[in-house]
């Protein structure tokens, strides 16, 4: 099963939980099987920070199942014992999606930008839609059906620029990059090789770091 995936959540700490998940399951020529959305009962406060970006509130989930009833009923008939799983900021999403799926292969859109589209003003999903003028669906950004949407954009996008299948992607995210500066926070623009022993310490701790960035710091610092 192939699922270009997204999930929105109560909030960006590692207690934050599901509100919203959308997919669409496609084939290897992007052939859409199944498109899926549903509302998440988090069984918890939906942090105004993140209601800011997604605008769900605590109100709009109150009927809607939870995790395991989205899974464990609603989705049972579903065989998510072998994903290979699509996602914008896959290092993010496969937090909340592993628990319920086998996540057997991965494709980071956002890895791929980084890579393919170096010189993007900005890599965020939006950023791209509209730098790559994207077609773009109805409805709300920052709600997981509409970003499902157009990641399944960028990725057509991605495939039709480079000429790769999705296998290729597959291989070549397993092939880490060497990323040579900090590209945020305080320090940006700065060589790794230049960074604080502690702020180093404290990026390898974030579960949401790059995969890129994260592989080439563990290589400084060994």
């Amino acid at each position: 099963m192939i699922l270009i995936a997204d999930t929105e959540t109560t909030g960006l700490k590692a207690d934050a939980k599901l509100v919203e998940l959308g997919y669409s399951e496609i084939t290897a020529d992007l052939d859409i099987l199944e498109q899926f959305e549903s509302l998440i009962d988090p069984e918890c406060h939906i942090n105004f920070g993140a209601s800011a970006t997604n605008h769900i509130l605590d109100e709009h989930v109150q009927n809607s199942p939870t995790a395991e009833e989205l899974f464990d009923i609603v989705l049972k008939d579903r065989d998510f014992s072998d994903v290979t799983l699509i996602c914008h900021n896959l290092v993010f999403d496969i937090r909340f999606l592993s628990p319920y799926m086998n996540v057997t292969k991965k494709i980071c859109t956002l890895r791929l930008a980084k890579r393919f589209y170096p010189n993007a003003e900005s890599h965020k999903l939006m950023g791209l839609a509209y730098e790559l003028k994207l077609p773009l669906p109805e409805g709300s950004a920052h709600r997981a059906g509409y970003d499902v949407a157009v990641t399944f954009e960028l990725l057509k996008r991605l495939m039709l620029d480079t000429g790769h299948s999705l296998q290729d992607f597959i291989e070549i995210l397993n092939t880490p990059q060497r990323i040579n500066t900090i590209p945020f926070g305080k320090h940006s623009g700065a060589k790794l090789s230049e960074l604080p022993a502690s702020y180093i310490a404290w990026l390898l701790k974030q579960e949401t770091l790059d995969q890129d960035l994260r592989w080439s710091l563990e290589e400084l610092a060994n």
